[in-house]
């Protein structure tokens, strides 16, 4: 369950999931709350904008990577 800090009732979002890589686990959990809060466009556009890697996965079945994690798994698949 998330809060949401602007109305201190749980969020309501369109999104289902939102997962963060990044070197310190605190930032990750930090920017995947951001996402859930924001929803699919605007969250997805934040984490682009700001390049961290994220996937999320919307009510809709819709599932967006940013192009940071895009990257990240490019680099990962050329070394195997």
């Amino acid at each position: 369950h998330l809060i949401d800090p602007r109305t201190g009732k749980p969020a309501v979002t369109d999104l289902l999931s939102a997962s963060v890589l990044h070197r310190r686990a605190v930032c990750a959990e930090a920017w995947a709350k951001v996402a859930l809060l924001l929803g699919m466009q605007a969250g997805f556009t934040r984490l682009t904008e700001l390049h961290v890697a994220g996937a999320l996965a919307g009510a809709d079945g819709q599932v967006r990577m940013t192009p940071a994690l895009t990257d990240f798994l490019a680099q990962e698949e050329r070394q195997f």
